[in-house]
C-alpha cells in the first residue's frame, strides 16, 4: 500500500487485522515503523506529510515482515496469528475502540493484497506504477468503502 499521515506523532494505525478488537498490529509511531507491542524498527523511515510504499507479508510458517520502500523494517514471528484476518475483515488506518487518538487524517493512493507471501527479492522490485516488477498476479477483491474504511 502507499499511503502518508497528516500527523505521524505517537502511535497511528496502518492495518487492523481484528475488526477493532485488538490493539495489536502494524502502526506508525513516531516515523518508525511498528508492530504493537511487540517490534519497532531501528529508523524512522516515515515522514509527516510524505507518501511512503508500505508492504506487510506473512508466509506459511507464521513469518511477518514489514517493509517500507522495499527495505525490510523488521521481521517478527506470528505464533499468536496476530497478523491473520479475524472475521473476514481488514480495517486500514482505523485504530480499535479501546484507545482513542491513534488514527490519522491523511492520503491513501494504492491497496493490494495476493494470495500468498511476497520474497523479500518481490518486495523490492514492486513497481505498483506498472513499471518492470516480477511480483506474482495479485488478486483485487471489491469492497465498500464502509466494509474496507468506515
Amino acid at each position: 500500500m502507499r499511503f502518508r499521515f497528516d500527523d505521524i506523532t505517537g502511535f497511528r494505525r496502518i492495518v487492523d487485522f481484528k475488526d477493532r478488537a485488538s490493539d495489536t498490529g502494524p502502526y506508525v509511531l513516531s516515523g518508525n515503523a511498528n508492530f504493537y507491542n511487540i517490534m519497532t524498527g531501528v529508523n524512522p523511515i516515515y515522514a509527516q506529510n510524505q507518501l511512503a510504499l508500505s508492504l506487510f507479508t506473512r508466509d506459511a510458517s507464521g513469518t511477518f515482515s514489514a517493509y517500507v520502500g522495499g527495505v525490510l523494517q523488521y521481521t517478527l514471528s506470528d505464533v499468536g496469528n496476530l497478523a491473520t484476518v479475524a472475521v473476514n475483515t481488514v480495517r486500514f488506518f482505523q485504530d480499535d475502540t479501546a484507545v482513542g487518538g491513534e488514527a490519522s487524517a491523511g492520503l491513501v493512493n494504492y491497496i493490494a493484497t495476493w494470495n500468498r507471501a511476497l520474497t523479500a527479492e518481490q518486495v523490492r522490485l514492486f513497481d505498483p506504477t506498472g513499471g518492470n516488477t516480477i511480483v506474482p498476479e495479485r488478486r483485487r477483491s471489491r469492497c465498500s468503502p464502509r466494509a474496507c474504511c468506515a
